[in-house]
């Protein structure tokens, strides 16, 4: 992990007590991956979105992991999405409207 962080360009050493080393990621910290906007509120079974701009599909992948059943109160399509090598999917939201909410 240290050389992984390491060949990062964003993400910088602070301060090392013994093995311990925290690090500072030096770019906008966000829960978009692809496209922008705010998650407005987030609790169990409830998250709710504003969304500034989707991506070049139309839609938006959020940073939290998709959960089968998922439904948008917009009736957008949402739908899971697999990144990198993460075995659990991601979230995926073609838009309907820039404010929806989504639960179970």
């Amino acid at each position: 992990m240290i050389q992984y962080l390491a060949g990062l360009t964003d993400v910088r050493p602070v301060e090392q007590l013994g093995r311990l080393r925290t690090y500072k990621v030096d770019h906008e910290l966000t829960y978009f991956l692809h496209g922008s906007g705010t998650i407005d509120i987030a609790s169990p079974n409830r998250i709710v979105v504003t969304i500034d701009r989707s991506g070049h599909d139309g839609g938006v992948i959020l940073k939290y992991h998709y959960v089968p059943g998922l439904r948008a109160s917009d009736g957008s399509e949402v739908s899971p999405v697999i990144v990198l090598d993460d075995p659990v999917p991601f979230i995926r939201i073609r838009p309907r409207s820039a404010v929806l909410q989504l639960g179970l």
